[in-house]
């Protein structure tokens, strides 16, 4: 996904220490210990270096060392594994939803007038 790495590098770069990657670890070509696989949603906070090191992002996905009961264990999840990115109170993108794999063009302009109804409460 190519819009993936650059953001979530410039999310890194501007929450240092709290971005977060949400990922199917039963995803093909997701590399985790024994018993993550078949889970279907896993928290990773990329930027925790109490938890991540040795941190790569590049073209083919995220891949860095992280703990595993007191274990060291290299990780590697490919972009088609990650659901979402997101720092507290934001959710930044959602893969699930079919947002990123949309044309790369963007969608046509709007036409008419918007519809606008105010409501009294």
């Amino acid at each position: 996904m190519k819009v993936l790495e650059p953001l979530l590098l410039a999310l890194l770069d501007r929450y240092p220490s709290h971005t977060y990657v949400v990922l199917d670890a039963d995803t093909e070509g997701v590399v985790m210990p024994e018993g993550f696989d078949g889970l279907q949603t896993l928290y990773v906070n990329v930027a925790d270096p109490r938890v991540v090191q040795d941190l790569t992002i590049n073209d083919k996905g995220i891949i860095c060392l992280m703990s595993f009961n007191m274990s060291p264990f290299r990780i590697f999840a490919p972009w088609a594994a990650v659901h979402s990115i997101s720092v507290p109170g934001l959710l930044v993108v959602t893969h699930a939803s079919g947002a990123l794999d949309g044309p790369d063009e963007p969608p046509p302009e709007p036409t008419g007038k918007p519809k606008l109804s105010l409501v009294k409460g």
